[in-house]
């Protein structure tokens, strides 16, 4: 694994307001509505940092950055330190805690196969978050890694989660957040020594992770802020992402229901998430899951890819059915031409039923396995495989680069 060490973040002083009024999701998933709610909260929200609405955003980040630091809104913390973070959730009625820690992770380019990536980027978000890390030295969100561990590190965790959290506070979102800061070198010790030889799994942070890359190769800062949690963590959910397709010929649902009858065992079933290992498609008020039954299809159109990405749901959805049958190709979920992602399956459908969508797919989660699995193949799966929930949430720390 690459080399991890504890940091002292920039931290808010308790002069600036309340956590739940400072911190924001990451910048990706914020609406500009969401953006100026978040902004009313107070005038000392991430988000401003993170992506200010400013009419020259990068410059305005820095001052801001350099007026808080100035001004004592942001303090670096004098004792260097791992953050321990928990996140307590509900997900379909279930209850979940999320335990990880949040480090400085050495940068190592994926060739070196140390830390490894599962999903493809873009190169326009990879210039906007350069020019905000260029302007500002700073690094915001905490890159989202997962290590396989057997068990070290969770036990120096879970003795360090005995003592009351320095930060404790809850979002609108339902999520609430803890941090506790593990400043003694004995429990650092532990945790360094337990991830010493460990890969680390990009989780969320792609874009941001590969633009620290860059920004090293330009400026020589060899770490980036990251969370680490470990994936074998009961705490890990990942939600599905659907897809709903317009704009295409109005003819290709059919065409595709006749042609995929050959290679799937295809039923007239309730709409709901299927199981791993089926797609279902709703159209024109009914749903069909296909089930593959030739194993070799996947294997035919793409003989280089491992078992693992042939598996795969999304792989299945675009590769048989997107591609060939709809003409999205690469190109197309780039520019998400004739597709909208959603993780809502009653607002695919009803996207359906409003006449906005011709028909939705609606897949069932990535498991941890496969992401590991195509990982370790050296691969990447199609853009929005995954989303994990929750997100890491921004504003509970920095690192300055």
């Amino acid at each position: 694994m690459p080399k991890i060490q504890p940091f002292n973040a920039l931290m808010y002083h308790s002069g600036a307001g309340a956590w739940n009024s400072l911190c924001c999701p990451p910048y990706d998933v914020v609406s500009e509505t969401v953006q100026r709610e978040l902004e009313s909260r107070n005038p000392y929200n991430a988000i401003r940092l993170e992506r200010p609405l400013d009419n020259e955003p990068y410059k305005a980040a820095a001052s801001r950055l350099n007026d808080w630091l100035n001004s004592g809104i942001l303090r670096r913390d004098e004792n260097p330190a791992y953050y321990m973070i928990e996140m307590d959730f509900r997900v379909n009625e279930n209850d979940y805690t999320l335990r990880g820690f949040t480090a400085r992770l050495e940068l190592t380019p994926f060739s070196e196969n140390r830390v490894l990536p599962h999903e493809e980027t873009l190169s326009k978000a990879k210039a906007d978050r350069l020019a905000l890390m260029t302007e500002t030295g700073c690094n915001f969100s905490a890159i989202y890694g997962l290590y396989n561990d057997d068990g070290t590190a969770e036990k120096a965790l879970s003795s360090a989660a005995k003592a009351a959290p320095d930060i404790e506070f809850s979002m609108p979102d339902g999520v609430t957040h803890r941090l506790w800061r593990i400043t003694d070198t004995d429990t650092q010790s532990k945790l360094t020594a337990a991830l010493s030889d460990k890969q680390v799994f990009i989780a969320d942070g792609h874009h941001r992770y590969e633009t620290a890359l860059k920004y090293r190769e330009l400026y020589g800062a060899e770490y980036i802020m990251t969370t680490l949690v470990d994936m074998n963590s009961s705490g890990l959910v990942v939600l599905p992402t659907h897809r709903v397709i317009a704009g295409c010929e109005t003819d290709a649902p059919e065409r595709l229901l006749t042609a995929m009858r050959e290679i799937c065992d295809v039923a007239e079933v309730e709409l709901r998430e299927p199981p791993n290992g089926s797609v279902l498609m709703y159209w024109n008020g009914k749903s069909y899951k296909f089930t593959l039954k030739n194993t070799n299809a996947m294997k035919e159109i793409m003989p280089d890819k491992s078992d693992a990405y042939r598996e795969l749901d999304v792989a299945i959805l675009h590769s048989l059915m997107l591609e060939p049958h709809f003409g999205i190709d690469k190109a197309a979920m780039s520019a998400q031409s004739n597709l909208t992602y959603t993780r809502d399956m009653n607002e695919a459908k009803d996207m359906v039923d409003s006449g906005s969508g011709q028909c939705a797919f609606i897949l069932a989660p990535t498991k941890i396995s496969q992401i590991r699995d195509v990982s370790l193949a050296g691969e990447k799966m199609p853009q929005k495989s995954t989303y994990f929930y929750p997100k890491l949430i921004t504003g509970l720390g920095f690192n300055q680069l």
